[in-house]
């Protein structure tokens, strides 16, 4: 799959357009991304289990590291200070990679239904959302050894989430869902929202 790199300008809030730069095949179906502010991004290649590594300035992916036991790579976190991916997986574990040789150096176990997720580099947490309705907070002990420390109960598929780094306030929007029948056969029932019961949870540290 090719992925468009968007070069974003104007300054003012709502007068900012963005336009394309380049265009990348990534070898695969991404999922979610982060930059390491140097010129590095890594890209989740959900259906291949593996991460792409690029070069942002040439477009070009140099390396592709495999994430063995990972179904699914979803979600993706980074922390600069000691070069470590963190990679949610649809089979409800957190892979631990060295973003510098792609080395597996650690997996923890996470809730189910792996969606989102975020790093925060002050207290060593990174927080897992998960459409069970609840977000798992796992410690970065050292950058080889991870454990987990709490479970937050938020809500059913409440499974999107944005980490404010400045008032670690989480954010979850959300909304009742209900299963209804659907007329395919081949998908006879289907989730929808209920009206008007969209809202957006915060979570306090």
């Amino acid at each position: 799959m090719t992925y468009d790199f968007i070069h974003r300008t104007g300054r003012r809030m709502g007068s900012g357009h963005g336009d394309s730069v380049g265009e990348l095949d990534l070898g695969g179906d991404p999922e979610s991304a982060v930059s390491d502010g140097k010129g590095t991004a890594y890209v989740n290649l959900a259906d291949k289990g593996a991460v792409a590594v690029v070069d942002v300035q040439a477009l070009k992916v140099f390396k592709t590291y495999p994430i063995d036991d990972c179904v699914r790579p979803h979600i993706m976190a980074y922390d600069g200070a000691s070069q470590r991916l963190f990679i949610g997986c649809r089979n409800s574990s957190l892979a631990v990679v060295d973003a510098l040789t792609g080395k597996v150096v650690a997996h923890q176990q996470t809730c189910s239904g792996v969606d989102a997720g975020g790093f925060d580099p002050d207290s060593k947490l990174v927080f897992i959302s998960c459409s069970e309705g609840v977000i798992s907070m796992i410690h970065e002990v050292s950058p080889d050894y991870y454990e987990l420390v709490d479970t937050v109960k938020t809500q059913l598929w409440a499974r999107i989430m944005a980490l404010d780094p400045v008032t670690k306030k989480i954010f979850l929007p959300t909304a009742d869902i209900e299963t209804v029948p659907t007329t395919d056969p081949k998908r006879p029932y289907a989730r929808k929202m209920k009206p008007g019961s969209f809202r957006v949870l915060v979570i306090s540290p």
